[in-house]
């Protein structure tokens, strides 16, 4: 054999390997997610991939191959395991880049989206959120361009939620008087909360009245934490009788008491407890009550919108909700209704509650 032979054969094994190990060589993808400067609803409804932060970003082990690209975001809102599409995309075939993401995809000329499934009823319900909220689940998954065979495929799930700044309490309120087994507290839920804490505190006698020095060294009369139903969630409003969570020290007429409701929310991005401003209302004669109201009727009523609320009654068993006039009244509508009706006793001018045996 000749030198040249040799060389040949020598150059001929070289290129076979290399074919062989190009051929072997795996696709591989990672995903990662920014959590920070998530916007879906820029992200999906303004189609706005290059105008908001990077979210999205796509690291893939070789350059140049052809590929598909398909990607989808699932929503799971209330943390149960179903998650529903909000939106998916499948690209035409493209040149792959080791990195991609979603502020910088204008810059590449060969990237077109094929076709895009949006659920319009779920972007909606995101859009009026305003904030992520939930578990959000992003798959990422890559086919051959050429041949449309499966490459590899990467998933993310993030739970994240960024919850409101306080808590805001429309009942009790601030400086009025309540009668003993009349005291509730409501307030708006917070879909990134996931526990709350009721404080209630006494004025020890000859102490002062200022409000911090009350929840520093007061008597405690409520001290109950709880975590958040998918019925409460639902619901959007915490309506809940403080005298029916007084375990020993109960209160009495002439005390003054401070109220403080603390929600966390362990998933939220950045804050992860939420205060309420601390709330001072008096047991006694009840504040601008109305001459002559019922308040056992009020009492029904309020037990009715508590077992509406925790899920005890459901909304199949409601024949209807109407106004004075007779038109329908919808569900959310109800709950805003007795939200302010509870923080706002004095605008009740009288009550008919008709009780189905």
């Amino acid at each position: 054999m000749t030198y040249k032979s040799v060389i040949k054969m020598l150059c001929a094994l070289i290129f076979f390997s290399s074919v062989s190990l190009y051929s072997q060589s795996p696709f591989n993808i990672t995903l990662t997610i920014t959590e920070g400067n998530i916007n879906l609803s820029d992200l999906i409804v303004n189609k706005n991939l290059e105008g908001t932060p990077r979210i999205i970003e796509l690291t893939m082990s070789e350059a140049g191959r052809s590929v598909i690209l398909e990607f989808m975001i699932s929503w799971d809102r209330y943390r149960t395991g179903d998650f529903q599409n909000l939106y998916s995309l499948r690209t035409m075939p493209f040149n792959s880049r080791l990195r991609l993401s979603n502020n910088d995809i204008s810059s590449f000329d060969d990237i077109e989206i094929a076709s895009d499934e949006p659920n319009d009823d779920l972007i909606e319900e995101q859009r009026v959120i305003g904030q992520p909220v939930g578990r959000y689940q992003f798959v990422a998954t890559v086919f051959d361009g050429n041949t449309n065979e499966f490459l590899s495929e990467a998933v993310e799930i993030k739970d994240m939620c960024v919850p409101n700044e306080n808590i805001i309490i429309t009942s009790p309120v601030d400086g009025n008087t309540y009668s003993i087994g009349g005291v509730s507290a409501s307030w708006s839920v917070d879909p990134c909360i996931t526990e709350y804490n009721i404080l209630a505190k006494r004025k020890i006698p000859g102490n002062t009245n200022d409000v911090d020095d009350i929840l520093e060294a007061g008597e405690t009369i409520i001290d109950y934490t709880f975590e958040m139903t998918e019925q409460e969630y639902e619901a959007g409003v915490m309506n809940i009788n403080l005298d029916g969570l007084i375990d020993n020290v109960y209160w009495q007429d002439g005390d003054e008491i401070v109220l403080l409701v603390t929600g966390f929310s362990p998933l939220s991005i950045g804050l992860n407890e939420v205060l309420s401003d601390p709330i001072k209302f008096n047991i006694g004669n009840p504040t601008d009550t109305p001459e002559g109201f019922e308040t056992s009727v009020v009492d029904k009523a309020q037990v009715f919108y508590e077992k509406l609320t925790t899920g005890q009654i459901t909304i199949d068993q409601i024949e209807g909700i109407f106004d004075e006039n007779g038109q329908p009244v919808s569900f959310a509508n109800f709950q805003q209704l007795m939200s302010d009706l509870a923080a706002n006793p004095d605008r009740v001018i009288s009550i008919t509650f008709i009780e189905n045996e």
